[in-house]
């Protein structure tokens, strides 16, 4: 019995031994030999990759275009007369509403601090009629922020335009400069622009 237990397992272990070395003749027999990279093709491999980095690396950006910054011209409806001087002394188109009215207050209150100055103001084209004098007084009108009061001045055109054709239509947005003046008519003193200069109207 023992003799037949121990041809037994001879033959399980050489049935077994057998199994290994067609396993492994098989996995040895499935290996690529020309894919097996050596250490020096696996370092040559590293440093090309190591190369394609740089070269990307140090590839040159994309330079951005400066922006252009040239003023485009628009077209917004208004009319063009004339250039405004530099030489402005009161620019009342470059403050805000309230400041303006407050300001135009200001020239008709104390106007011995304005005379003689260069004043820029834009608002509404108003005409008045005065038949005791047969006299026609053009004004520019600002109001206050909250459109509820109304003050303006005088102005009169140093160019030779011809009254109503040449002149805006009463209620236009218009832009004038001149010099400040005062003139007294009867027993009131009045301000005005003199030698004006309509430089715009919108409609």
């Amino acid at each position: 019995m023992k003799k037949w237990t121990r041809i037994f397992l001879i033959m399980i272990l050489t049935v077994m031994a057998i199994g290994c070395i067609k396993g492994g003749t098989a996995q040895t027999e499935s290996i690529d030999t020309n894919s097996v990279q050596t250490p020096a093709e696996i370092i040559s491999d590293e440093n090309e990759e190591d190369s394609k980095e740089e070269t990307l690396t140090d590839a040159p950006k994309d330079v951005e275009e400066p922006a252009n910054t040239a003023d485009e011209n628009t077209d917004n409806g208004e009319v063009e007369t004339s250039e405004g001087s530099d030489d402005i002394d009161v620019d009342l188109t470059a403050i805000s509403g309230i400041l303006v009215y407050s300001e135009v207050y200001n020239m008709m209150s104390t106007p011995e601090n304005y005379m003689g100055k260069k004043i820029k103001m834009e608002g509404i084209y108003t005409i008045y009629f005065n038949d005791s004098y047969s006299v026609r007084y053009d004004a520019c009108i600002v109001q206050d922020a909250t459109a509820c009061c109304a003050t303006g001045i005088e102005f009169e055109l140093s160019d030779e335009l011809k009254f109503p054709d040449d002149y805006p239509e009463e209620g236009d947005i218009i832009t004038v400069e001149g010099i400040f003046d005062t003139y007294e008519e009867g027993s009131y003193t009045y301000c005005t622009l003199r030698n004006a200069s309509l430089l715009n109207v919108k409609k």
